[in-house]
């Protein structure tokens, strides 16, 4: 762009919108400065590798390099899954009721483990990928490793192509929330 150019963009515009423009330019971007963090968020950390798997009461507890897993049957139809460290969330999708629980079983199978209550399965990958399936193997949903940025949680799930997610509150966005990222 020549001078030329800039000359007749701001006899176009006018010479008060331009500098209103800029005006509000370099306040915007003294607010931001005071306002934005000062740096860029942490990268992305994910679990790393699967180093030990320990029964306990109802589920197990899977020790990876960075986070901790615990996998709680509540039923046995019904699984928590908490990652840690950090925060726990609030249990907003559960009421207070009292659980029966669940036997469960937790046996090595190829690099990964996987914990049985009879009804549901759950397999945990050695880098953190969490499946459930049923009884008769029948994939119910795959999770791929959570990447913990900061104190947030970064989650992603593989859908099937006929899958659609519907909810997450309300939203200015079409009923298929499939095609987006959004936060929670």
């Amino acid at each position: 762009m020549n001078l030329g150019d800039i000359l007749r963009g701001i006899q176009f515009i006018g010479l008060r919108n331009v500098l209103r423009t800029l005006t509000f330019t370099r306040r915007r971007i003294r607010i931001d400065r005071r306002h934005l963090p000062p740096e860029a968020p942490p990268a992305a950390l994910p679990p790393g590798k699967l180093q030990e798997a320990e029964s306990i009461s109802s589920g197990a507890v899977m020790r990876f390099q960075s986070f901790q897993l615990e996998i709680c049957f509540l039923a046995r139809d019904v699984v928590r899954l908490t990652w840690q460290p950090g925060e726990l969330p609030l249990p907003y999708a559960l009421s207070d009721v009292d659980w029966p629980g669940a036997e469960v079983e937790l046996a090595a199978v190829g690099e990964g483990w996987q914990v049985s209550s009879g009804d549901l399965v759950v397999h945990v990958e050695v880098d953190g990928s969490v499946g459930f399936t049923d009884a008769r193997g029948n994939l119910l949903r795959q999770d791929q490793p959570p990447e913990r940025q900061g104190t947030r949680w970064r989650h992603r799930s593989e859908l099937r192509p006929d899958e659609r997610i519907y909810g997450l509150g309300e939203r200015a966005a079409p009923l298929d929330l499939r095609p987006g990222a959004y936060r929670m």
